[in-house]
């Protein structure tokens, strides 16, 4: 909550209370509808830092998700180089002649 917002509503509920003692209903509903105005500040500007810390949570999830989803690319890309490296290794090793044109996988 805003400090100023804060003490505005306190100001008009002290200067309420004394229109009150002194029976003037007229002071009394402005002080009321300052109020309710300082309310209405509060509790919007309540809502904007909500708005504020649920924009940046879901930014920051958004980042952790794609930094894991990276890493998780690039496994799989170096899971897959490393099979592949293999199966090309034993396909040599079992071929037994690695210089036939139509078993050369460079």
């Amino acid at each position: 909550m805003s400090l100023f917002q804060q003490e505005a509503k306190s100001f008009f509920e002290r200067a309420k209370s004394k229109w009150q003692g002194y029976d003037n209903p007229d002071q009394v509903s402005i002080c009321e509808k300052k109020i309710n105005l300082c309310n209405d500040e509060i509790a919007e500007i309540e809502k904007n830092r909500m708005i504020a810390v649920m924009v940046a949570i879901i930014l920051f999830g958004a980042a952790i998700t794609t930094v894991a989803f990276v890493i998780v690319i690039k496994k799989l890309a170096k899971m897959n180089n490393q099979v592949t490296s293999n199966e090309r290794t034993l396909l040599r090793v079992v071929a037994g002649v690695s210089d036939i044109p139509s078993l050369r996988f460079d």
